[in-house]
Parts: C-alpha cells; structure tokens; sequence
C-alpha cells in the first residue's frame, strides 16, 4: 500500500514487523551461538549468503538496461554498483543512490547488516542472560524504543525525502537494528 502512494505510514511499520518477525524466526533457528567460533559464524555467513546473493545477482543484471534505457539521467559511478553488488547501499547516507538498479535490494542491504550482527547479539544475549529472562527482555525493549522515539523526534524536522534523517530514520540498519 506504501508503493502505491496510500498515505497511511504503513510502509515503514510494515518493513519493520517483516524485520522483526524475520529476526525472531532467524533467532529461534539460530539459537547455537553459545560460543563464537570461525567455523560456527563462517557456516551461518555462508548458508546466508547462499539464500541472498544469487537472487540479487541475477535481479542487479536484469536492472542494468532497466537503468540504463529508463534512467540514463542518473548519474552513478563503479563505486555505486560495486556498493549495490556487495549489498551495502543501505549501510550510509547516499540519498536517491541507495534505490539505484534493483530499487528494493536496499532492504536486503539491510537484512545483510543484521545477518553480520546476529552471531554477536545472540552471543552477547546469551552470556548476559538477557534472554531468558521475559523481564530483562521487556526492560530492554522499553529502552529501546524509547531511544528509537527520541531519535525519531530529534529527527522530525530533517525528514526530506533522501536527508540524512529520512535515511536514518527509514532505511539505514543501525536505527531498524
């Protein structure tokens, strides 16, 4: 509904329950970090990689003459395909340059940054037993959304389309994480 112009902000709360949900299936799979090894973090970067890339590959060479015939106008260098190829573009304020070739892939860039993150959050997680208590959970989550809400107010005035707030806010993984 977001894409097609509805103007309810559902948008935004819909890729962030996709996040969520996906965080919590991976996080109930996923449930071995109790120790960080190479071979451990290596088998989960790798099973990651196998479902992610491929798809994207062949999406990024199906949009090239997209690109190029339809917006030629756009102005974008090697580093920015190299950046879409690695699945990065989301990782930095780089305004309309993060929707460049496949539009959607800034959303994977996304899911990319948190798959890096996972061993090391459950890890921590784990070992700081936060986890398996509801209460330090629930503790945790008001923090958290109460940063998000300051942030998001901090923010307020500087949400232009493209802005470093607008990529802050809506498309960067550190404030989605």
């Amino acid at each position: 509904l977001h894409h097609l112009s509805y103007k309810g902000g559902l948008g935004s709360v819909a890729v962030s329950a996709f996040l969520v949900i996906a965080g919590f299936v991976s996080a109930n799979n996923l449930m071995k970090f109790d120790t960080i090894n190479v071979k451990t973090i290596t088998d989960y970067y790798l099973s990651r990689a196998i479902r992610l890339y491929p798809v994207h590959i062949l999406t990024f060479i199906i949009s090239l003459p997209i690109m190029h015939y339809h917006y030629s106008h756009l102005k974008y260098s090697f580093f920015d395909i190299i950046v879409n190829l690695l699945l990065l573009q989301s990782w930095f304020p780089a305004g309309i340059k993060i929707f460049y070739f496949n539009s959607v892939s800034w959303f994977i860039s996304d899911i990319v940054f948190f798959s890096l993150m996972t061993p090391f959050l459950l890890f921590c997680m784990r070992k700081s037993r936060i986890s398996a208590s509801i209460t330090k959970l629930l503790i945790l989550g008001v923090i958290l959304w109460g940063i998000a809400v300051f942030i998001t107010l901090k923010f307020k005035g500087e949400m232009a389309p493209y802005s470093f707030g607008w990529w802050f806010i809506y498309a960067s993984p550190y404030f989605r994480l």
